[in-house]
């Protein structure tokens, strides 16, 4: 099952028309000249404003494409555009906090991925969530045993090779917790030319874990995670942060800095003892009583 969004327009496709899909259902949307154009007419020319963990946030086509777009901003097609906004709105995802990537390389269709902490905000607002485990499965060549292990750590050092990952998701108002095991074959992430990309061949054991979990948080909560995949479900690599470099950078109205006084010279330090010359009252304050004794002996 997919993304699905309401009010946008069904495929109607004939039937054994080629449809575009990805791994493990998640959202490729097929795209027609009609469909873009039907889209194109209705995008708003206002950010549309819904609400997100208690924030407001704005969202227009313009600005998912100059600042949301992951890969190649330039080929992401208005359809794909307007369906990743309604994905934000009607699920009440936050982009900025990196909840939800549109990723597009190509002329591929384009992707769009829930990030991990999404899943996690969801369940935990739900009134029933009492807690999760997960962890993964290893088999250690020693004893020829398998074990299931909380966390992700792997010692391939003392004969053990990571083969999956695990995950309990407990509820209140259920007597038993959703189970999810996930097999590190199938899901292990590979390049278009068949080697593994960067972050499955350096944490293979946190991304399988990470599947377990969205899996078992899903299957606890189908009404609130029930159309949304993760990136590792859909064979594609989570962006480690938004967009930047060939995006433009947001402006900001600054006030204008005033400009730095010029630095003072250096000044000569001049002892500020009274002239006795210069001021002879000064010179009859500061005279010992010796002085007072000569001044009256010569006035007499």
């Amino acid at each position: 099952m997919g993304f699905s969004v309401p009010g946008q327009p069904q495929n109607t496709a004939p039937r054994g028309a080629p449809v575009a899909t990805s791994r493990a259902g998640g959202y490729a949307a097929p795209t027609t000249r009609q469909q873009e154009a039907a889209l194109a007419t209705v995008a708003p020319s206002e950010p549309v404003k819904y609400e997100a963990g208690g924030e407001e946030i704005e969202l227009s086509p313009e600005l998912i494409k100059t600042y949301l777009v992951n890969g190649d901003a330039d080929k992401v097609t208005d359809q794909e555009v307007m369906m990743y906004l309604n994905l934000c709105r009607f699920n009440h995802l936050n982009p900025w906090l990196k909840e939800v990537y549109l990723i597009k390389y190509g002329d591929k269709p384009a992707t769009m991925v829930p990030g991990k902490e999404s899943f996690m905000k969801r369940a935990e607002r739900n009134q029933h969530f009492a807690g999760i485990e997960s962890g993964i499965v290893v088999h250690n060549s020693n004893n020829n045993q398998i074990e299931y292990r909380e966390g992700s750590a792997v010692y391939e050092d003392f004969g053990e090779k990571l083969i999956g990952g695990w995950a309990k998701v407990y509820r209140t108002d259920r007597q038993f917790p959703n189970y999810s095991e996930c097999a590190l074959s199938e899901y292990l992430g590979k390049k278009g030319n068949g080697e593994v990309n960067q972050q499955w061949s350096t944490k293979p054991a946190t991304m399988i874990r990470k599947v377990a979990m969205v899996q078992a948080l899903r299957e606890a909560f189908p009404t609130d995670l029930g159309a949304m995949y993760a990136a590792e479900e859909q064979g594609v690599e989570e962006p480690d942060s938004l967009p930047q470099g060939s995006q433009t950078e947001p402006t900001f109205n600054r006030r204008p800095r005033k400009p730095k006084a010029p630095a003072r010279p250096d000044v000569e330090i001049i002892d500020a003892t009274p002239n006795d010359e210069a001021d002879p009252l000064a010179a009859l304050e500061n005279a010992g009583p010796e002085s007072s004794d000569m001044q009256e002996g010569q006035e007499k």
